[in-house]
């Protein structure tokens, strides 16, 4: 037994014999190297690693004191600061300017024009245009009193001003207004419809936020005109036409391009938010394909430019048309035929290729840590200058006329509701951006490179360093 017990000692015993042997044998080869006792050119093998107790993985607590704890958890609070920094700076820098593109639309409403043609020339149409005179303050529109002799189609030609965007709103006093209604009063016609002597010309489907909550309020007050004077048969007339004696005075709205489709919504604002949405996931994917799968780090730096502009664009051209294809199979009703679809899906595809490109040059500047700054501001800069007309925006976000998102919901609207068409000028617009996405990415693609070497140089010099060092 006691000869068994000599060949085997106890674990412990054996752990401390085999510790000092390793410390011996680390000696030994250090004691080696130093005296020369390898022959030259021969690489000395390293000493190995020392595996201290507080080194272990998954073996302390939160707020544990030991070294390599304390240095983990500074770099770690040291990025939470960042990511709180980021954060604040999101909400005071970039939510405030969506805030604003709502907040305070009454206060530039004055930006806005509208018109008042008199076809009546009676008293009515003096009443009419003499309150509209009138109206000022900076939560009104600007009204310009226009003579019938400008528009001698009648008042569907002050309708087709309106659709030709020269005015917001046309507001027409009918010809013989003053006439019908005194000899509907006079006649006791409890038939005669008041609502006849006006008519407010709009066109919703330009913007129908703005019609909603900007213009119909006003058009309301405008039918309330103060009653004419009393008839001798006053009595009679509010027994058989109390409409006569109570609101002699009305209108209705006509609008010449309704925004009837709800389904439009999720074409023209929502889906608008998709368009960046997937681009920014198109983004994420290549570029951490590309990083991840060594790729860009075996292509010339003009082969990683190429395959950074051309294969987005080429998804997208696929993406849109899905995207598109859904928008029809919902029944978005397109004008124009068949080629309403093919300008919708090309501009889907100039829009996008607009918005994702400016998220790709960015993040090969500031890479994938903070691009998501750049996301939201991107994002909110758009949809700030799309939900209520930029005329009653603040200044400072008229810049929305060059917006990706303007470009998208100004073509969208042209070919489902038949407003005035800026095509031109909204293609032009995207391909601009698209224009600047291709000279700004390969120069930031350069700088990353130029990164990149110095970075693989530097870390080549020190292996070099290391492996020199006796």
């Amino acid at each position: 037994m006691q000869g068994h017990k000599h060949e085997n000692p106890p674990p412990a015993e054996t752990s401390n014999l085999n510790s000092q042997h390793e410390s011996d044998e680390s000696d030994a080869t250090t004691a080696a190297a130093a005296e020369g006792a390898y022959p030259e050119n021969t690489v000395v093998p390293a000493p190995p690693k020392q595996v201290f107790e507080d080194d272990r993985p998954f073996t302390h607590g939160a707020l544990d004191a030991d070294a390599g704890t304390r240095e983990a958890r500074g770099v770690y609070l040291k990025n939470v600061g960042y990511t709180f920094l980021m954060i604040t700076f999101i909400v005071w820098g970039v939510l405030p300017i969506y805030w604003a593109s709502v907040g305070r639309i009454m206060g530039n409403t004055w930006r806005m024009k509208g018109c008042v043609v008199d076809f009546d020339g009676g008293e009515i149409g003096q009443t009419v245009t003499s309150m509209y005179r009138n109206i000022s303050g900076i939560s009104q529109l600007t009204w310009h009193i226009l003579d019938a002799e400008q528009f001698p189609g009648g008042p569907a030609q002050v309708g087709d001003a309106v659709v030709d965007e020269q005015f917001w709103i046309g507001v027409v006093v009918a010809p013989n207004a003053t006439r019908n209604l005194n000899d509907a009063i006079d006649a006791v016609d409890s038939f005669y419809n008041t609502s006849l002597a006006l008519a407010a010309y709009v066109v919703s489907g330009r913007s129908e936020n703005a019609y909603r909550n900007i213009f119909a309020p006003m058009l309301f007050a405008a039918k309330f005109v103060p009653a004419l004077a009393s008839r001798p048969n006053l009595q009679q007339l509010m027994a058989e036409a109390p409409m006569l004696v109570s609101q002699p005075l009305g209108g209705t709205t006509r609008d010449v391009r309704p925004f009837d489709y709800d389904v439009v919504s999720a074409v023209d604002f929502v889906g608008m938010l998709y368009l960046l949405i997937l681009a920014n996931i198109v983004m994420t994917s290549l570029l951490t394909a590309l990083g991840g799968s060594g790729y860009a780090r075996r292509l010339k730096l003009s082969s990683v430019i190429a395959v950074r502009l051309l294969v987005p664009i080429s998804i997208y051209f696929f993406v849109t048309l899905l995207y598109c294809v859904m928008s029809e199979a919902f029944q978005v009703p397109f004008r124009f035929g068949k080629w309403g679809f093919v300008i919708y899906w090309m501009q889907s595809w100039a829009t996008m290729c607009a918005l994702g490109l400016a998220v790709e040059s960015v993040v090969t500047l500031v890479t994938l840590k903070f691009v998501p700054v750049f996301f939201i501001l991107w994002l909110i800069a758009n949809v700030a200058v799309v939900y209520y007309p930029i005329q009653t925006l603040p200044w400072i976000l008229h810049w929305g006329y060059a917006s990706p998102f303007y470009q998208e919901t100004e073509t969208v609207r042209t070919v489902i509701f038949s407003t005035k068409s800026h095509l031109g000028r909204n293609f032009g617009i995207n391909l601009g951006w698209i224009g600047l996405s291709c000279m700004t990415l390969p120069a930031f693609q350069w700088f990353a490179r130029r990164r990149e070497v110095c970075e693989l140089a530097a870390s080549r010099q020190a292996a070099e360093s290391e492996k020199g060092d006796p």
